[in-house]
Parts: C-alpha cells; structure tokens; sequence
C-alpha cells in the first residue's frame, strides 16, 4: 500500500506589523469606505522649514496675510452591519422529551423515540483488523488515519463508480473477476456481497437478494468498529481501460441493506449533505433562507418541517422517518461512531419526526370534523 501523505500546518498571517505606514492608512480608508491619502512628511521638508528663519527671512511679515483656520478633528467609526431581523418561529405540537406515542390516521399506534440513541458509539476499532490488511498502520492513530484518508477519499470513491461488475449471478462466490476502467486512481481490494439476514421478514435466498459494492478495505475498517476483518489484497492499478482483475468477496449482514450505500458514500467522502438530501427531499432555497434567517435550531427544524407537511403526505413522511430507523440499525451493526454522521442524522431525524407530527394531527382533526358532519 502506498505510504500516506502528510500535509504541513501553515500560519496564516497578515503581516500587518511589518506594513508601512501608507499601506496601514490605505487599509484603513478601505475598511472604513473612504478614500484617505496619507499625509507623508519627509525629514528633509521638516529642516527646510525649520532653517528658514537663519537664512534671513522675515516670517513676521506673513502673519497679517496668512487666514488662519482651526484644525478640524475626525473620528472615523466603522458602521457595523445591520443584521437581519429574525423570522417568526412557528408554533409546533410539543413533543415529549423522551418518545413519542403517535395514532396514525389507520388507527395504529406507533412510538418513536424523541432522539436517536447512540448504540456502539465510541467503541474502539480492533488493531487486528487494520493489521490484517496493512501491517504498517497498525499502530497510528485512528484519528489522523481518517484525517489523511478524508484528504483523497473522494478519489477513491470514484474509481470504485468506474469498476464493472458482473450480474446474473446465482451464488456468493468467494472471488470475482471485476473490470478496471480507471487508470488514474488506486482500484477496489474487496467487493463486499451486503444482504439481510435469511431470518429477517422479507429476505430471500440466493444471490438475487444481494448488492455488491466495490470497496477499498481500509476506509469502512478504520470507521466501523463491528466490522468484518478483512484480508490483505494488493490491486495494481490498469495501464489501460478494461483490464480484469480477481479480487475477493466478503458476505456482510445488515439489518436493512438497501441504505448501505449511502453510508459507504459518507465513508469515503465525509459529506453530510448527501446524507440529508437521502432522508429530507429537495428544499426549495426560499424555505432555506427562511430557516437561516430564524438564528435558531428550533427555528429552523420549525420551518422545515412544516415545508414538509405542505408538499408531503403523512405516509410518505413516516416511510421515510422508518427508511431513516432502517439506516440507524444499520449504523449500530456495522459500529459508526463518527460524530458528523450521527449529527446528521440527528437533525434529519428532528424534522421528519416534528413533521409527520403535525401532518398526523393535521389529518385526524379533519377526520373528527367530518365525522360530526
């Protein structure tokens, strides 16, 4: 495996204190909108002046013509930047502080915690996995390991897009032979073969079942603290496009498999709005703005949930609070504890659930009000 990288700290600084005293002046008049030339006085002009009565000059004579005018003083006060008045938070159903015990309008009765709960979260990743595929760091920290990889994760998940995998299979082998298209970045090690438990409601036998997914083994072991060791495989990159390569097949079970790709998205690319606009749909920008403007979290859960509850209906904001449930489980299984993935899901779990809140009572009072009728 090639040696990481490693990034130098840089100072940025301003150099102020070394600036000569027109440049400062210059800065000032920018910084204050007005445009200041600075009045510079050479030690040559300053001896001039003051020798002219030893050359024999009268300056007496001056004084009668001369106008005299009082110095004038000017304070400069850079004006702050008025900020924006804050928008109107709407009022919202309260939600209890722990669950929340919600009747659909089917006359179920469903309860969904108030926050997610963090299971897993903060458990050591095993040395011997990391070992397994690369002895040399074994021993670096787990954190300037993500670090680094952060820094090229987004081109290693593009030459996992460009490998070619065949389909129409009808087993799990424990090999298979992928197509490398990208000649610029490192190529997969693994294909991980994710499906559901065959127990599971739902799940089917065989391969129809199953979703492969290129991947390089080192990203999901230095993030998932439950997953799978990983042997060591070492993939060269193609001189030319098409080139087949045999890597190996590793079985994952997770509890819902089909939101698997988006976690192993967020594994390569650490980006957390992805991940938002998988649970939330598309907001319109007025509604963003909107939410920007209320300065608040609640503010902004307010707004957006209830943009939620004029485009959606309330089953297809419960299904995807439940698809949101599903990738949680999923995030315990495989022991994420990365803190930007659970913070986003947080928030994206905040609005589906204040919205399908006021969606469901919004529903039922018109069903009680027609039921009078």
């Amino acid at each position: 495996m090639a040696p990481i990288r490693t990034r130098l700290l840089t100072r940025r600084s301003s150099n102020v204190e070394n600036a000569p005293p027109s440049v400062l002046a210059h800065k000032l008049a920018r910084d204050t909108h007005l445009l200041v030339r600075p009045r510079v006085v050479s030690r040559d002009h300053r001896r001039s002046r003051s020798s002219r009565t030893h050359r024999g000059v009268d300056r007496t004579k001056f004084k009668k013509n001369r106008i005299m005018t009082p110095p004038i003083h000017v304070r400069i006060t850079p004006s702050a930047p008025s900020a924006p008045a804050p928008a109107p938070v709407a009022t919202l159903p309260t939600i209890p502080e722990t669950s929340l015990e919600l009747t659909l309008p089917t006359n179920q009765t469903v309860t969904l915690d108030r926050k997610l709960r963090r299971y897993n979260f903060g458990k050591p990743i095993p040395r011997q996995n990391i070992f397994s595929i690369a002895p040399e760091l074994a021993d670096t920290s787990i954190h300037f390991l993500r670090d680094e990889f952060e820094l090229f994760g987004p081109e290693l998940e593009l030459a996992c897009r460009s490998v070619g995998i065949p389909s129409g299979m009808t087993t799990i082998p424990p090999t298979i032979e992928i197509t490398l298209n990208d000649t610029e970045r490192a190529p997969p090690t693994h294909i991980l073969a994710v499906r559901k438990h065959p127990d599971s409601p739902g799940s089917t036998t065989g391969a129809n079942n199953v979703t492969l997914h290129p991947v390089h083994a080192i990203i999901p072991t230095i993030y998932c603290s439950s997953f799978p060791r990983l042997v060591y495989n070492n993939v060269e990159s193609p001189l030319t496009p098409g080139e087949q390569v045999i890597v190996p097949v590793k079985p994952i079970i997770l509890p819902y498999p089909e939101h698997f790709s988006i976690l192993l998205s967020y594994m390569y690319n650490k980006n957390p709005l992805p991940l938002f606009r998988y649970f939330v749909p598309a907001i319109p920008p007025a509604v963003v703005r909107d939410a920007s403007a209320t300065g608040t979290r609640q503010g902004q859960v307010a707004v957006y949930a209830l943009e939620l509850c004029r485009s959606m209906s309330w089953t297809e904001l419960f299904r995807r609070l439940m698809a949101l449930n599903g990738a949680v489980k999923d995030v315990w299984a495989l022991g994420m504890s990365d803190d930007g993935l659970w913070a986003m899901m947080d928030v994206c779990w905040e609005i589906l659930l204040t919205a399908l809140n006021v969606s469901v009572q919004r529903v039922r009072a018109e069903q009680q009000q027609r039921a009078k009728q």
